[in-house]
């Protein structure tokens, strides 16, 4: 999905009424276009499908195309990077908090 994806109006809809009724779970998720392609296989049926206007690169027939942001990030090429410069995320489970959180604080 790097380069995007279309959804139709009538199904954002459904899938905004469904998930007011039965919001979806809460747990581990690595792959989010995974994750939204199954909640809207299994919620309504619906299936995504590929198409050539969602393009890797500029050409005439794209809608849209993909994007590097690494030239967003920033160079700091030999100069010191200070430690209140550096951040860390770890993405974990609840289930696996008590052990993992203790060793990122210390």
């Amino acid at each position: 999905l790097a380069s995007g994806f279309a959804v139709r109006t009538a199904v954002l809809a459904d899938l905004a009424a469904s998930i007011a009724v039965t919001p979806p779970e809460q747990g581990f998720h690595i792959d989010p276009a995974h994750e939204f392609a199954k909640l809207l296989r299994e919620r309504l049926d619906v299936r995504m499908a590929n198409s050539d206007v969602f393009c890797v690169s500029v050409g005439p027939a794209c809608a849209s195309h993909f994007v590097s942001l690494d030239g967003w990030r920033v160079d700091f090429g030999s100069r010191q990077v200070s430690s209140r410069n550096i951040v860390v995320a770890v993405k974990s489970t609840s289930g696996h908090h008590h052990s993992r959180v203790p060793i990122l604080q210390s």
